[in-house]
């Protein structure tokens, strides 16, 4: 059946951009790439949450991953809030790239976090199985809290452990 891993295919770009994000050569290059990525890997989302708004609900994995009406609004949100992010992110970056402070150790780990918690995101909001739901959120609980502290600075210490 053709439409058996488009479920599980939302995954995969951004999984290949997060591998991506560990190969580039520069700061600049991985800043600009989470901003221009960040749009393409929300568009499959956001076409499979109309999809399945409007067809109803989706299914493949022999069930075990599903898109209903409810995760398809909470995809398209979340599409949405990833673009506007991702976006931002190269303006907010762009500071720290000029002085330096935005090494390349630290903007690999940013686009791999970035790109990762999407796609774990992702498997919690189309996951139709316990045990794949659980690995979702324990996977974005984990990316984010990372993410956050991408400056070991102590507000965003105390903001990563407060997301635990």
């Amino acid at each position: 059946m053709p439409g058996e891993w488009l479920l599980p295919g939302l995954m995969l770009l951004p999984v290949l951009l997060a591998g991506a994000c560990l190969v580039l050569r520069s700061p600049r290059a991985v800043a600009l790439a989470c901003a221009a990525s960040t749009p393409a890997a929300a568009l499959p989302a956001a076409a499979a949450a109309l999809l399945a708004l409007r067809q109803g609900p989706l299914s493949s994995g022999a069930g075990w991953f599903r898109l209903d009406a409810l995760s398809s609004l909470h995809m398209l949100v979340m599409a949405g809030v990833f673009t506007v992010a991702g976006l931002c992110g190269f303006a907010y970056f762009r500071a720290e790239i000029a002085g330096g402070h935005f090494t390349l150790k630290l903007a690999r780990r940013y686009g791999s976090l970035w790109f990762g918690s999407f796609a774990a995101m992702l498997l919690v909001l189309i996951s139709n199985n316990l045990g794949l739901l659980w690995v979702g959120i324990e996977a974005s609980t984990l990316l984010t809290a990372f993410l956050i502290c991408i400056h070991a600075a102590p507000a965003a210490l105390e903001a990563m452990w407060n997301t635990c």
